[in-house]
């Protein structure tokens, strides 16, 4: 059965966080076909910057039903349908899913995220070890990240947008091609873009937030702590995680695998069996 739930808080879009420093996350629930008791920890993803829940919908059906567990895709502040705020950073990022943890009485999960959503999972594990059982992050380095510059390409194309000109998705598709000339990325920024009520069209992700909070979620925080519960990164054929990353990615990780498999940055997207096979074996493993 698949559950879908809006983020439910006292705040709506364009207001500002007021009453607490985390935030009630969107999110969709992917139940495995055999429930059995007591349940086995259940995955909690976190996708990647411009990303959603909606990017995992697909792969998310199969972990639950390869791996016969709750699947729980949640759209990171900022981004999906979860509220927007001017904070953003991977300790306030982590705190938002270990109350969405909270809340639904997840004692015990297999964090994962990619890119972004990998570093929130990383700082999750770093702090709140206690409700991690396993940890899988996709694409995703400890160090520094490349592409700098195609960030702020990508983030300024989308700010300098005129949306209150844009006449449809198509129209959008045009004006955006000036700057994005890759077909593939200006498709993927474009699951950002909704109609209003009023007929207009806006961006799902808070644009000029994630714009302005860009020094707080490029690269992971320092951490001098460990999380030592066994870990699996996986990269793409041209991997984010590279041979300056591995001293730190084991000082902080000592039970961590490495896996590579032949795609693009979207490894989960490029090889959903691949990937679904090489999770479903770690998350086995006795």
């Amino acid at each position: 059965m698949l559950r879908f739930c809006f983020a439910q808080s006292r705040l709506f879009r364009g207001s500002r966080l007021a009453f607490s420093r985390y935030i009630s996350l969107a999110w969709q629930e992917f139940d495995p076909p055999s429930p059995i008791s007591p349940p086995p920890p259940p995955f909690v993803v976190s996708h990647g910057l411009l990303g959603s829940k909606r990017n995992w919908t697909s792969v998310a059906r199969e972990l639950a039903k390869k791996t016969n567990r709750k699947v729980y895709a949640v759209d990171l502040r900022n981004h999906g349908n979860s509220p927007h705020t001017d904070e953003m950073n991977f300790f306030v990022m982590a705190d938002d899913v270990v109350e969405f943890c909270r809340h639904r009485d997840i004692l015990s999960s297999i964090m994962m995220g990619h890119s972004m959503g990998g570093r929130v999972a990383m700082t999750v594990a770093l702090r709140n070890p206690e409700i991690v059982d396993r940890l899988v992050i996709v694409d995703s380095p400890v160090g520094p990240i490349s592409g700098i510059r195609w960030t702020d390409n990508v983030l300024s194309a989308m700010n300098e947008l005129d949306l209150s000109a844009v006449r449809d998705r198509r129209d959008a598709d045009e004006k955006l091609r000036a700057k994005i000339e890759k077909d593939s990325l200006r498709q993927f920024l474009l699951t950002n873009l909704r109609k209003t009520a009023d007929g207009n069209f806006e961006w799902m992700a808070n644009v000029p937030a994630i714009s302005n909070t860009k020094a707080h979620w490029m690269t992971l925080p320092k951490f001098t702590t460990k999380f030592t519960k066994e870990t699996l990164f996986i990269g793409a054929l041209k991997p984010n995680i590279t041979g300056p990353d591995m001293d730190y990615l084991t000082q902080l990780f000592p039970s961590a695998k490495v896996r590579y498999l032949d795609t693009g940055h979207f490894v989960h997207a490029d090889d959903p069996d691949g990937f679904v096979e090489l999770v479903d074996a770690f998350v086995n493993l006795k």
